[in-house]
């Protein structure tokens, strides 16, 4: 029940300081089976992250 509430009016923010790719993979898997959409936003190149 809490992540079909945060489908209908949340907002995810992910902090992630090292492992940017497994991260990505991790939030693209959990996020597809709810069927939540989402954006990547970065500040940098992903390489320094």
């Amino acid at each position: 029940m809490f992540v079909e509430n945060l489908q209908k009016e949340g907002i995810f923010v992910i902090h992630a300081l090292q492992g940017y790719d497994y991260h990505a993979e991790r939030i693209k898997s959990l996020f597809a089976k709810h069927q939540l959409n989402f954006e990547f936003v970065t500040d940098g190149e992903c390489k320094s992250l």
